[in-house]
């Protein structure tokens, strides 16, 4: 699998790609917070960039509902840590797939319709204002006001050593409590 998309590309390029690999690595253990939030911007904007060509280059359709899914994926993954207790590194593949599962329902009624060109436009973009309204309406998100994330400083940034958890906790989640839920709830 890996010989088939690697087919054709020049050892130049190979060479390329795993100093970049090996440099987004290893930047995190040296770089401080300001360079990091840089860094996420500068590859979150790519990403934008990559997107709109692979709609508007390679497909021709104009797609104004990239804010939608970003927002989706975004708040699956808010929700899930701060209601749920869910890392969000885990809440990151269930933001792919809420995102997903939207683009896929979106991409169906464009289809099954035969909606294209500028109609394509208005429906993508009709879909994130449904969606803005909706979460100005829900509560449980925030409403109107947004979304806010419970925020820990730290003198440095712990992409790599996330926060440790009582190890009664990590039992308790993974289905074996040894503590009786009175004790439990008054320590976890």
């Amino acid at each position: 699998m890996i010989a088939l998309l690697l087919e054709g590309v020049p050892q130049r390029g190979l060479h390329l790609l795993v100093g970049l690999l090996l440099t987004l690595v290893t930047v995190p253990l040296v770089a401080n917070d300001y360079l990091i939030t840089v860094l996420i911007l500068i590859l979150y904007f790519a990403y934008v960039g990559q997107a709109w060509n692979i709609m508007m280059g390679f497909a021709g359709q104009l797609s104004l509902g990239h804010a939608l899914y970003v927002g989706l994926g975004a708040y699956a993954a808010a929700a899930l840590y701060v209601h749920f207790g869910v890392s969000p590194w885990i809440g990151l593949w269930a933001a792919m797939v809420v995102s997903a599962a939207a683009g896929a329902v979106i991409g169906f009624l464009a289809f099954r319709f035969g909606v294209a060109g500028v109609y394509f436009a208005i429906l993508t973009i009709a879909f994130g204002e449904f969606a803005r309204i909706g979460f100005d309406h829900w509560s449980w998100l925030g409403g109107s006001a947004g979304f806010f994330l419970p925020v820990a400083n730290y003198t440095r940034n712990d992409l790599l050593r996330p926060a440790r958890q009582p190890d009664h906790v990590l039992l308790r989640d993974a289905g074996h409590d040894p503590l009786p839920p009175s004790s439990c709830a008054t320590r976890c």
